[in-house]
């Protein structure tokens, strides 16, 4: 699922730090993986930025920020859909 500002986003942050289009989020099997999409203002994990492309594995109590370090979002459930 893509999630950013544009209307095209599978999921849609409404925040003007976030980009149009911010990151992917995809469970691959075994955990969810977020990926930066090249974004201008940058996506965090636990505080750190990713680069833009870079994978992250998400762990239980990841905190994810989007445009800003500040986490907007904690995942609580590392189980797949």
């Amino acid at each position: 699922q893509t999630l950013g500002r544009s209307p095209q986003c599978a999921v849609r942050l409404s925040d003007w730090w976030v980009d149009p289009c911010q990151a992917e989020l995809r469970w691959d099997g075994e955990a969810w993986i977020i990926r930066d999409l090249a974004s201008w203002k940058g996506t965090f994990v636990d505080g750190a930025r990713l680069s833009a492309g870079q994978t992250h594995a998400l762990q239980l109590g990841s905190a994810i920020g989007f445009g800003r370090a500040d986490p907007d979002f904690e995942l609580i459930d590392g189980s797949g859909p």
